[in-house]
């Protein structure tokens, strides 16, 4: 009986430091898609913003409503046919999400390379949470995004 009360208190602090110095999760993925800049980055968007009328500039702060939480999404950086990236706040358990996609001509297509960045709250449930689902909430987003683009 003794066995077993050393070995689950081993798995339990391996396991408790193990979350503990997860400090993000990120995840980066490439395509290739025939959409140019302007269309791909509104395709993109249109994940987040249902009705996307016009490209948001840099620095602009958007209302949105993502998986069932008031967000706020903010486009960091828009330079027009290189990259974009935006930063979602307001989540419950997380600190933030940051997105960022860059843009390469390669003969008639476009190579778009996504990296998505996900920040945990300060406190040990956030921790856990992003130990335990970060990964694949991020997988998730990121092939969602880049599916929704066509292909060459």
């Amino acid at each position: 009986m003794i066995w077993f009360l050393r070995v689950l208190f081993v798995f339990l602090t391996v396991l408790g430091i193990s979350a503990i110095t997860k400090s993000n999760s990120e995840i980066v993925r490439s395509t290739t898609t025939s959409a140019k800049y302007e269309p791909a980055v509104k395709l993109l968007l249109q994940n987040y913003i249902p009705r996307l009328l016009r490209l948001p500039l840099a620095k602009e702060d958007i209302a949105i409503k993502y998986l069932g939480e008031d967000l706020h999404l903010v486009v960091e950086e828009a330079v027009p046919n290189e990259k974009i990236s935006w930063r979602l706040e307001g989540f419950q358990n997380y600190l933030s999400l940051r997105e960022e996609y860059k843009f390469q001509t390669i003969e008639n297509n476009v190579q778009i390379e996504a990296k998505a960045e996900l920040l945990p709250k300060p406190g040990l449930v956030s921790h856990f949470i992003l130990f335990f689902f970060g990964d694949s909430l991020l997988t998730g987003l990121v092939e969602k995004s880049l599916g929704s683009l066509p292909k060459p």
